[in-house]
């Protein structure tokens, strides 16, 4: 949530629907961040996870928290 990468969660019964972006389209970490995710949220039993990749808006670094900013000497 620091990075400004989780545009939108919805929460359903068992069910999460993520809607996300990466820093860049051609991010080679898009499929470790599904397993993470995925991995994490069955720890708290919720059966189906959907992880949606969104490019509008395009991600910058103004999107981070002002806490991350302060981390990274933003």
């Amino acid at each position: 949530m620091d990075l400004g990468l989780i545009y939108d969660i919805t929460i359903k019964d068992k069910e999460v629907n993520i809607t996300m972006t990466l820093t860049w389209p051609g991010c080679p970490m898009s499929d470790l961040f599904i397993t993470n995710i995925k991995e994490t949220l069955k720890n708290c039993n919720i059966e189906n996870v959907n992880v949606e990749f969104s490019f509008d808006p395009p991600w910058n670094p103004d999107m981070m928290s002002d806490e991350i900013k302060k981390k990274l000497d933003l």
